[in-house]
């Protein structure tokens, strides 16, 4: 490509860094094994530290170029969805059980959020808002759809902790951008 630098820059770098350690804190927390020895609050605090610490880095360089800016967005979708576990479950652990209901299956909810995530920051990465609308739509009548069942206050709040995490991470996008 002409005109292409294989350069990225410091704070380009650094913000890749960041996204793609919370994307890996995100992914180890993913193996039974790694989650038992560890404590989710770890997970949780890493990611969400790496992140943020994303969103200030990208906030001190101008515009990144726009062949580094596709690595960006990647890096955030990454983030967004592989990172967003821990901080959802330790969310979520925050709130006390009810003992009059069986806690709901995670396993199916993780990878849920995770499509979740990543579709709800790829919408917004491609600038189509209104498809992210539609993705929390159907989140929402999922969850209407199981009212009846255990845990729907459970599934919306995760629901909105993930589109949080989601935004944070697109927001590292949209600074690096401007």
């Amino acid at each position: 490509m002409r005109g292409f630098s294989p350069t990225l820059g410091v704070v380009t770098t650094v913000v890749l860094l960041l996204l793609l350690a919370s994307a890996a804190v995100g992914l180890a927390y993913a193996f039974p094994s790694v989650r038992r020895e560890l404590p989710t609050a770890l997970f949780a605090s890493a990611a969400l530290v790496m992140v943020l610490a994303a969103v200030g880095v990208s906030t001190l360089d101008g515009p990144v170029p726009p062949g580094a800016l596709w690595w960006v967005a990647v890096a955030a979708v990454l983030a967004a969805a592989l990172g967003g576990a821990p901080v959802v479950d330790e969310v979520l652990a925050l709130i006390p059980p009810d003992p009059d209901r069986a806690p709901p299956p995670l396993a199916t909810f993780d990878w849920v959020g995770l499509v979740e995530r990543f579709g709800f920051v790829l919408a917004l990465l491609l600038g189509l808002p209104e498809v992210a609308a539609v993705l929390l739509a159907v989140q929402a009548l999922g969850i209407f759809a199981t009212r009846s069942q255990s845990g729907p206050t459970l599934r919306v709040l995760g629901t909105l902790v993930g589109v949080s995490w989601a935004l944070i991470c697109f927001a590292v996008w949209w600074l690096a951008a401007r």
